[in-house]
């Protein structure tokens, strides 16, 4: 990254601490902010008709996590963000983010691969839960993020990936047994 990109990011991003089980986003808003984890664990989630709480993703490692579609859109996201655990993030205002984006040569290509990888990472999620058994995906979670089955409530896991929260136990004591 060029001085004159990182400078850009240290005029622009702000460092927040946020407790963990704190709504740091709610539905029904327009997102203001581009987050980027440093530490601790976020998760998207929306309500259904029914009222049931729906995981739609966890940051597995220090990311950019937000209603990234919203944010860009500037539309009334459907999503929730909520800290799991004691959060601390950097953030840039969304208004910023066009500004950043035009003047860093290093942040507009970093943007570019960011979207890249996030409609990839979707598309992949979407795909898992087309092709894969409620097993398949469980297996897969646990391979690719073991350190979060201590960290994150089981019941968003199972959310995540689409399954009750018995289903969940099922599957682990099938696993185990």
């Amino acid at each position: 990254m060029t001085e004159f990109d990182k400078q850009l990011c240290y005029d622009h991003f702000e460092v927040k601490a946020f407790p963990k089980n704190t709504i740091i986003e709610i539905a029904g808003r327009i997102p203001q902010y581009q987050n980027f984890v440093v530490s601790g664990i976020l998760r998207k989630f929306t309500v259904d008709a029914a009222g049931l709480d729906i995981t739609t993703a966890i940051n597995p490692t220090p990311c950019f996590f937000s209603s990234h579609t919203a944010l860009m859109e500037r539309k009334i996201s459907e999503e929730n963000l909520e800290s799991i655990t004691d959060c601390v993030l950097l953030r840039v205002k969304r208004d910023d983010v066009d500004y950043l984006f035009e003047q860093g040569k290093t942040i507009h290509q970093f943007t570019i691969l960011l979207f890249q990888q996030i409609m990839e990472e979707q598309k992949q999620t979407a795909f898992d839960l087309v092709n894969l058994t409620a097993k398949e995906r469980y297996l897969k979670f646990l391979n690719k993020y073991p350190h979060l089955m201590q960290q994150v409530p089981l019941q968003h896991i199972a959310s995540l990936l689409g399954i009750t929260p018995q289903s969940l136990s099922r599957i682990r004591k099938e696993i185990t047994a």
